[in-house]
């Protein structure tokens, strides 16, 4: 585990984010940028915070990079959390979890909502420390109690809440023969196949049965870690974080392809797109502005609890 070692991949898709500016076309074709222009939902609740708020992200991992290039990793590790925390528990302690998520996830149901976001991020944590430092027990219980609630959440019949609409688990299907499918999150997902419409290329159905699977194999590995070897609990664990990454990889770039190309993997559009690549490409810039930064600064944050946890493993491995 390296004594300084920026999390790049975070920090550089907060930078693009929060450089790209809002971009607009009007008739003539000329196009209108504006680098300080936040989610609707910011600028409504907090037109003095507007731009603070926009320009957030790119600051966020600029810190981030120079934290980790210059502190001790246990320093940084307290300032990731801060950084990666502070606009979100801000804005949800003002306006509730649709503002801090940028209108990506509209609230919170107790208990099935906190099950799969705590599961996430206590898989996110754990894969991640034991993956770094050691398997230690401990951390692989930590691992198994993440893919635990993340499982049960997936395969256990309840009611469509927020985050089955957040991931996409939704679905206009109605299987008569079993109706209990329509209750069981995974199922949803794989119904909604139907849901395209005729023409959809091939490729698009191979991105969200992708999906689809990591979705469904990262908690089954996360399980797997614990009844491991203590010798393979690394591997197991690293397969796992890896299927996570795919997932939420997949989770942010789902919005941005919907609206470069059109393609129906989200809810369909109040008002249909204009043809035509580069208003294609315009809506995907400015879909990676809001996707992107409600996302990536939990994970900051996150990854600064993974380092921290790390220093409390005995017999960690540094570099």
């Amino acid at each position: 585990m390296d004594e300084r070692r920026p999390p790049y991949g975070i920090a550089i898709g907060l930078i693009v984010a929060g450089v790209l500016p809002f971009l607009a076309r009007d008739d003539a074709g000329k196009f209108a940028f504006d680098f300080f222009q936040p989610h609707p939902l910011v600028a409504n609740a907090k037109p003095d915070l507007a731009k603070a708020v926009a320009i957030y992200p790119a600051a966020a991992g600029l810190l981030a990079l120079l934290m980790g290039w210059v502190l001790p990793r246990w320093m940084a590790a307290f300032g990731l959390i801060a950084v990666g925390a502070a606009l979100p528990v801000f804005l949800a302690l003002d306006g509730g979890v649709m503002m801090a998520s940028w209108g990506s996830l509209p609230g919170i149901t107790p208990p099935w909502d906190c099950v799969i976001l705590g599961g996430i991020a206590l898989t996110f944590v754990a894969t991640r420390t034991l993956t770094l430092t050691r398997p230690w027990l401990p951390l692989a219980f930590l691992v198994a109690a993440g893919g635990a609630a993340v499982l049960t959440w997936l395969v256990c019949p309840r009611p469509h809440h927020y985050c089955d609409t957040w991931l996409g688990l939704f679905t206009q299907q109605n299987p008569e023969q079993v109706p209990v499918l329509k209750d069981i999150a995974v199922a949803r997902g794989f119904m909604r196949n139907a849901d395209f419409p005729n023409g959809t290329h091939f490729v698009w159905y191979a991105w969200w049965n992708v999906y689809l699977v990591a979705l469904a194999a990262f908690p089954l590995l996360a399980l797997r870690v614990l009844v491991a070897r203590v010798d393979n609990r690394t591997y197991w664990s690293s397969n796992a974080l890896g299927a996570l990454w795919l997932v939420l990889i997949a989770l942010m770039l789902m919005p941005v392809i919907r609206e470069a190309f059109s393609v129906q993997l989200g809810p369909p559009p109040a008002i249909p797109p204009a043809d035509g690549i580069v208003d294609g490409l315009v809506r995907a810039a400015n879909e990676v502005r809001v996707v992107f930064p409600p996302l990536l600064l939990p994970l900051l944050a996150l990854t600064g609890v993974s380092d921290l946890l790390g220093f409390l493993i005995p017999g960690r491995r540094l570099g």
